[in-house]
């Protein structure tokens, strides 16, 4: 029987009609971005009282997410800003079956989350936030597993989780085939970063975050290397009791030094904005001194107070130039010193902190 023209070439687009459907199945999942004023909380019923404690829990989750803070729960604007979380909220649900049982959904007002955290002095992050190719290695003796999409262990929950709740976007590799032919455990634990970007490419990331976890006497050691780019933003060790507690950390690191360098490249919607922290301020007159020398800085063109603590104070400073131009001027200062990250204790390490000298 002839065959028509329609017909013809209905059969020769089959083939790339199945092909199409099988690459759309196995490309990898487009990303989508953090919807950062919804939030979900777990409720312990449906009271008002219940819901209003809820409701501070998820307003606190959602200027989390909107600073990339990793806590606000100790900062004086907080105590404040909690004492009111309903009359910020949009909208709100119940959530049954979940396996922690019923939780509450909740939709913040956005414009008025940014313009209460601008009121407490917290930097906002800028929404479009770079994502992060995660190549992990977990190694228990010389057991190693690649951390992977399908995975249903309590590495890539809990790392999903601080994400989540830091608001940065991850990306975990589907391990298929061509994962598997570009990409091994000894990449990861090795640090071959140039392979790891080229299989990373398919992936569309903006970055990566390499780690390699492993058991060390009674507790647990993590390597954690970041990437931004293509440019190496540094690497971090830890070291816990637990592994929880070390791949905790090391997304902290991570989120921590991404926030830092966008709010450093004016993230928070102004140029030149950076965060930094003043040691040593034990009164107000410490605090003005501070205040004004770090005014006096060349790179510095405004600054702004921003969160008190015991003997130290946070401000945001408006630049001139970048985060190393300003250092060089703070070690040309008689009365600030530079603090080197890796004494740095209190605060995020991408945070600069500096020292006021007596």
């Amino acid at each position: 029987m002839a065959m028509t023209f329609a017909a013809a070439r209905r059969s020769a687009l089959l083939p790339g009609l199945i092909l199409a459907v099988v690459v759309a199945v196995l490309a990898p999942c487009a990303l989508a971005a953090p919807v950062l004023e919804e939030v979900r909380v777990a409720v312990e019923d449906k009271s008002p009282e219940a819901r209003e404690e809820a409701f501070t829990r998820a307003l606190e989750r959602a200027l989390v997410r909107l600073t990339g803070r990793r806590s606000l729960s100790e900062t004086p604007p907080w105590e404040t800003l909690k004492s009111s979380p309903g009359a910020h909220v949009q909208a709100y649900r119940y959530e049954e079956g979940s396996e922690e049982g019923p939780r509450l959904w909740v939709r913040f007002d956005r414009e008025a989350l940014e313009g209460l955290a601008r009121e407490a002095g917290w930097a906002l992050w800028d929404t479009q936030r770079p994502s992060l190719m995660v190549w992990m290695v977990v190694q228990d003796g010389v057991n190693r597993q690649l951390v992977a999409e399908d995975d249903s262990g309590d590495v890539r929950r809990q790392l999903a989780a601080v994400a989540r709740a830091r608001g940065l976007p991850l990306i975990f590799p589907l391990m298929d085939p061509e994962d598997w032919r570009r990409v091994s455990p000894a990449h990861v634990v090795g640090g071959f970063t140039g392979s790891l970007r080229e299989a990373a490419d398919r992936y569309a990331a903006d970055g990566m975050l390499v780690a390699h976890l492993h058991a060390q006497g009674e507790g647990w050691q993590g390597r954690f290397r970041l990437s931004l780019r293509g440019a190496s933003l540094g690497e971090r060790d830890f070291q816990a009791r637990q592994r929880d507690e070390v791949l905790e950390q090391g997304a902290h690191w991570a989120a921590d030094t991404l926030r830092g360098q966008e709010l450093a490249r004016g993230g928070d919607g102004g140029p030149g904005i950076l965060e930094v922290t003043v040691m040593d301020v034990a009164d107000h007159a410490a605090f003005l001194r501070a205040r004004d020398r770090l005014a006096r800085l060349d790179p510095v063109r405004e600054v702004i107070p921003g969160h008190l603590a015991p003997e130290q104070v946070r401000f945001r400073l408006r630049l001139r130039g970048d985060r190393a131009e300003l250092e060089r001027a703070v070690r040309r200062d008689p009365f600030l010193a530079v603090i080197p990250s890796a004494e740095t204790t209190d605060g995020p390490a991408s945070v600069p902190a500096f020292r006021l000298l007596q």
